[in-house]
């Protein structure tokens, strides 16, 4: 459970996302084909930025098992779920994108 701060917070880091990407590469889509393609790259990224907490993660296991520092491993799963939610922000920044592109 997150805080009640926690969907006004993400609301406004997806609209700064999405602005920035208008800005950057356009006020829409040029057809869907593009929309897809931009949102299966962010659904990739965001897919590997779990992965490698989940790889981080088992470690962190392996460290509890052996009785080694996981300082390292924590690290890791931190950075994995961090890049995880800037990439869901992302992803939804997409399909706001292409929800707005009048192109569905």
């Amino acid at each position: 459970m997150f805080s009640i701060m926690t969907p006004k917070i993400i609301s406004k880091a997806i609209k700064e996302e999405l602005k920035n990407a208008r800005e950057n590469h356009g006020e829409s889509f040029h057809s869907d084909h593009e929309a897809h393609s931009v949102l299966q790259e962010e659904l990739e990224e965001a897919q590997e930025a779990l992965d490698n907490a989940k790889e981080a993660f088992n470690k962190a296991w392996h460290g509890i098992r052996y009785k080694e520092d996981n300082f390292i491993n924590l690290i890791h799963i931190r950075e994995g779920a961090f890049n995880a939610a800037a990439e869901a922000i992302q992803i939804c920044a997409v399909i706001d994108k292409w929800l707005g592109s009048g192109k569905i």
